[in-house]
């Protein structure tokens, strides 16, 4: 089963037909659903902030002697 596959389709129904062998079209079919779907823009939204929050959270935490990475 595909990480993708899951996200579009859920854990049940991404088994059915993702893991057979020679059906190489699926998973790009799944991906540009995804992308169509605005999911892939969410999932990249959501990745960053959890990443300049972890980031602020690391700077905040070594204290005034660090810089904030560039942004």
């Amino acid at each position: 089963m595909t990480l993708l596959g899951f996200l579009l389709r859920g854990r049940e129904q991404a088994r059915v037909g993702v893991e057979e062998p020679g059906n190489p079209a699926v998973d790009p079919a799944l991906l540009a659903a995804f992308v169509r779907s605005g999911g892939y823009d969410r999932q990249l939204r959501r990745c960053r902030r959890a990443c300049r929050e972890r980031r602020d959270t690391l700077t905040a935490a070594l204290g005034p002697s660090t810089s904030p990475a560039p942004r």
